[in-house]
C-alpha cells in the first residue's frame, strides 16, 4: 500500500472513532432522558400542570406535582464534578423565596451525559417538604456535601496569607504579639478552609489585615 493510502486509511479510522464516540454520547443522553421521562404511580401529591402533549417525545418534564411530602429538583453543575457526585450524597437547598432557610435532601440520580446546549451536567435530588413550602418552578442554590469532616478547625480566608511557594500562613496572637504560623489546608467551602496542621483549638488569630503585620509586632485584641 502506498504512503498516501496509509494516510487515507488512518484518517478514515480517526473519523470512524469520532463518529463512534458521538454515537455513544448520544446513546447515554437518550437513555438518561428516557429514565427521566417516566411517571410511575402511585405517587404522593397533586398534578398541578401537564407539560407533555400527545405525540411529544417522552423526555424532560412531563408533569408538575405539588402538595406531596417529597420535593424533587433537577440540579445543574459543571461536568468536571461528574466523578465526584453519586446517589446518596446529602444536599442542601436554599431559595430567595424562604431566605435564611436550608432544606435537607439527598442526591437520587446523576446523569452520565452533558447537555450539549448548556454544557452542564445534571443530577436529581429529593427534599423532605412535609409543609409543602417548596413549589414546582422555583429556583435556588443547592450545595452537595462531597466530603464531611467532624471536629475540624475552620478558618476564614481573610485570616490567611498566601506564601510565594503556594502555601498559606496565619497570624497567631501570643502574649500580645504576632507570631506567623505556616498551616496545611484541607477542604474548602466558599471562603472557609479546613486547617489540617499548624493551628490548635483555642488559638487567637488576626482575622483581617494580616498583610500589614510583621513577626513579633505588638497586637491589641479587640474587645468582644
Amino acid at each position: 500500500m502506498s504512503e498516501s493510502g496509509i494516510e487515507s486509511a488512518r484518517a478514515s479510522d480517526a473519523s470512524a472513532q469520532a463518529t463512534l464516540g458521538l454515537a455513544c454520547v448520544g446513546y447515554q443522553q437518550a437513555a438518561s432522558e428516557a429514565a427521566l421521562g417516566q411517571v410511575r404511580a402511585p405517587f404522593s401529591g397533586t398534578v398541578t400542570r401537564v407539560w407533555a402533549r400527545t405525540g411529544n417525545p417522552a423526555a424532560g418534564n412531563l408533569v408538575a406535582l405539588s402538595g406531596g411530602e417529597v420535593f424533587e429538583a433537577s440540579l445543574s453543575f459543571a461536568p468536571c464534578r461528574l466523578r465526584d457526585l453519586h446517589a446518596g450524597q446529602p444536599v442542601f437547598f436554599e431559595t430567595a423565596i424562604h431566605p435564611g432557610e436550608l432544606f435537607d435532601g439527598v442526591v437520587t440520580a446523576v446523569s452520565p451525559s452533558v447537555d450539549p446546549v448548556s454544557g452542564l451536567a445534571c443530577c436529581t435530588a429529593q427534599f423532605s417538604d412535609n409543609a409543602g413550602r417548596l413549589r414546582p418552578g422555583i429556583s435556588g442554590t443547592a450545595t452537595v456535601a462531597l466530603v464531611t469532616e467532624t471536629e475540624a478547625i475552620v478558618v476564614s480566608q481573610s485570616a490567611m496569607e498566601r506564601l510565594p511557594d503556594g502555601g498559606w500562613r496565619v497570624a497567631v496572637i501570643e502574649d500580645g504579639r504576632c507570631r506567623f504560623r505556616t498551616v496545611e489546608v484541607g477542604l474548602q467551602e466558599g471562603f472557609d478552609w479546613q486547617i489540617l496542621t499548624g493551628l490548635h483549638e483555642g488559638d487567637s488569630l488576626v482575622v483581617f489585615g494580616i498583610n500589614a503585620l510583621t513577626e513579633g509586632c505588638r497586637i491589641t485584641e479587640a474587645a468582644e
